[in-house]
């Protein structure tokens, strides 16, 4: 029977980043997740010497950009890799808006980071290139008063926005509604703001958006008084006229559209109100609307997070941040597990949470007790076999690395200090004894050449 939960304990380290002057203190073991091994870094903010860490998290392409508010009310991305060494200087992105911090909503997509929110009367997007941080500001959804709850979705070099409020319509309020409306990478809008759904009592909210090559699909949930509450979602072109409601969910549900999958089905959430023990539901929709799949009962989850092919997290309550990993199939993978590689202090909470596509789950947290607080990043890191230079891939670059470790354990150790040294015999490891030894070497070069 596989081992589904074990941790192992190295002693703590300094971790060095790169391409800034900075160092964290830093933790790591080793966990297995449904019998598969993961690589578990942790760092700790150091507010004596100025070094944050962040809190929301946004992770694509093995990387993770962090948001902190900095010292001249500006804020500050900063970008780590899938071992939690910082990979490029901090990215200053730009004045913090005069609006709740809290309203701020960012993402990290095909190069860029992008930060949206409600700015005078307006909904404004800021998209920073990564590579020279130039910042390219512009308005979204023209003259508008939201309630501060902005969707946004991204697909070949568009972005779909979504929220709810009044629009302005020659300085005067129009109806209360959902909004959409999609535009170029640039700002440039491709059809017409688009007015889903109205509803006169400001009882309606936006509750999701997902965009594919020829369909925009937003999601609201209409409160119909203090014992009722309905959730639909339209679809539409991107130039509109905005669909039919499609019912999500019965009675009394609130919930939401959570992503486009790769297959053009949608997933969505939901709850029922008065019924918190029963908690999170997920259902799988056709790219049409009907109903595919589910409603799956979670139980009582809070953040969640979703890859493309299905799967996804999703974190657990209580006085510990403790997190679940679900397959494509939506079946749980081995038990829970945290966030945490060592604290002293009882109380976790967290603060950001994201999945990226290869894989690793990034999480951010505090840890306080009635003295204090301190401040986490931890990124749980799936190891793959032959994935020597620890870039979570099989390549030639893994060649070298995989002789070194395979000669000269230390030389090894030395040249790759990020990678804990209990990961190194199950890297090495491709004919499954446990270890890395000489009979490794054929196997190696087969799943170089053929594939794992």
């Amino acid at each position: 029977m596989p081992h589904l939960l074990s941790v192992r304990v190295c002693v703590p380290l300094t971790l060095a980043a790169l391409s800034c002057d900075v160092a964290f203190a830093q933790r790591q073991d080793i966990i297995f997740i449904g019998g598969r091994p993961y690589a578990r870094t942790q760092i700790q903010e150091d507010l004596s010497a100025a070094i944050g860490i962040g809190d929301w998290i946004t992770a694509a392409d093995g990387v993770c950009y962090t948001r902190w508010g900095g010292p001249a009310n500006n804020i500050i991305a900063y970008q780590f890799d899938r071992w939690l060494r910082r990979t490029a200087p901090p990215l200053d992105v730009g004045p913090i808006p005069e609006t709740s911090p809290l309203s701020i909503r960012f993402r990290y997509h095909a190069g860029h980071f992008w930060l949206w929110y409600p700015l005078s009367g307006m909904i404004e997007m800021r998209r920073v290139r990564v590579n020279d941080g130039a910042v390219y500001a512009f308005p979204v959804l023209g003259e508008f008063f939201v309630d501060g709850t902005i969707y946004a979705e991204f697909e070949r070099e568009r972005v779909a926005v979504a929220t709810s409020g009044h629009s302005i319509e020659s300085g005067d309020l129009g109806p209360w509604g959902v909004y959409a409306q999609v535009l170029t990478y640039d700002g440039v809008p491709l059809g017409p703001r688009l007015h889903m759904y109205s509803d006169f009592q400001e009882s309606v909210t936006a509750t999701g958006t997902a965009l594919d090559a020829d369909m925009l699909t937003v999601s609201h949930t209409r409160s119909l008084g203090s014992a009722d509450r309905r959730t639909a979602m339209q679809h539409t072109l991107p130039g509109g006229p905005a669909g039919p409601l499609l019912p999500i969910g019965g009675s009394n549900t609130s919930g939401g559209v959570l992503q486009r999958n790769l297959d053009s089905s949608l997933i969505v959430w939901t709850r029922v109100a008065n019924q918190q023990a029963a908690g999170l539901y997920l259902s799988r929709y056709t790219g049409s609307g009907a109903l595919a799949e589910g409603p799956v009962a979670l139980g009582p989850r809070y953040q969640l997070r979703a890859l493309a092919d299905g799967s996804f997290i999703t974190t657990l309550g209580g006085s510990q941040v403790q997190i679940e990993l679900y397959g494509p199939d939506w079946v749980v993978i081995g038990p829970s597990f945290g966030s945490a590689v060592g604290t002293t202090r009882a109380i976790q909470e967290l603060r950001g949470l994201d999945f990226s596509e290869d894989g690793t789950i990034w999480v951010s947290w505090l840890a306080r007790d009635g003295f204090g607080a301190d401040y986490y990043l931890t990124a749980i890191t799936p190891l793959t076999p032959g994935d020597l230079d620890g870039d979570g891939r099989l390549t030639n670059f893994d060649i070298d690395p995989f002789v070194l470790a395979l000669t000269n354990r230390e030389a090894y150790i030395a040249a790759f200090p990020h990678i804990p040294p209990e990961a190194i015999d199950i890297l090495g490891d491709l004919n499954g004894d446990g270890v890395l030894t000489n009979f490794d070497i054929d196997p190696f070069v087969d799943a170089l050449v053929n594939g794992p």
